[in-house]
């Protein structure tokens, strides 16, 4: 009985713990992410620190709601082309209209946001350099794509 119980709880603290670390910690990745980005807006477009700091907090802020918009924008679409007949068609449209307002105003608040702290230089230098990221990083996930294969 007491080799029972002494089995059956090393078998449950075994499946907690193998569930708990099977789980990727992303928060790391993207803190390392952070960093090199950082490093990157200093080196390459020229901020101090503070103001690349900064506008790491604009652009996490816009990046947050702008995926939060459209999230919303995707479910609403997806509804609106499995339903075009629903009775609620009309409603469902006004608020995809209402969110690509809101869309445009969260693009007009950032842009507003990082005007205030950088010349039009930096934000020129600024616009490269997400580029050559979104590029590089399209293609590291090409390539992790194409070794599972």
């Amino acid at each position: 009985m007491k080799t029972t119980k002494c089995l059956l709880t090393a078998l449950i603290l075994f499946f907690i713990t193998t569930t708990c670390f099977s789980q990727k910690d992303t928060a790391d990745k993207t803190n390392k992410f952070r960093i090199a980005y950082k490093k990157k807006l200093i080196e390459q477009v020229g901020l101090s620190e503070e103001v690349a700091e900064k506008y790491l907090n604009i652009q996490k802020e816009y990046f947050s709601s702008a995926k939060a918009i459209g999230k919303k924008r995707k479910e609403l679409r997806e509804y609106i082309e499995s339903n075009p007949e629903a009775s609620d068609i009309g409603k469902k449209l006004d608020e995809l209209f209402a969110l690509d307002e809101e869309a445009y105003k969260n693009r007009k608040n950032y842009i507003t946001a990082i005007k205030e702290i950088l010349t039009p230089e930096q934000i020129a230098k600024t616009m490269i350099l997400e580029k050559q990221t979104r590029k590089m990083m399209k293609e590291k996930s090409k390539d992790k794509k194409d070794k599972k294969k």
